[in-house]
C-alpha cells in the first residue's frame, strides 16, 4: 500500500488515522492535532516547491 498518492491534479494525499481514548482527549484536541499536521505539511510543500532539486 502506498503512503502517499498523487491525484490527477498533482495534489499529494496521505491517509492518516489517530486513535485516542476519550477520557484523555476530545474532538477539539484531535482537530487541533490534524490542523497542525496539515499546516506543517503545507509549509514543507511550499519550501520544497521554492527550491530547485539538486542534479
Amino acid at each position: 500500500m502506498k503512503k502517499f498518492v498523487q491525484d490527477a491534479d498533482g495534489v499529494w494525499r496521505m491517509a492518516m488515522t489517530l486513535e485516542v481514548h476519550h477520557a484523555v482527549m476530545d474532538g477539539e484536541h484531535v482537530g487541533a492535532f490534524f490542523k497542525t499536521v496539515q499546516t506543517t505539511l503545507d509549509g514543507l510543500s511550499a519550501k520544497l516547491r521554492s527550491k530547485p532539486l539538486p542534479h
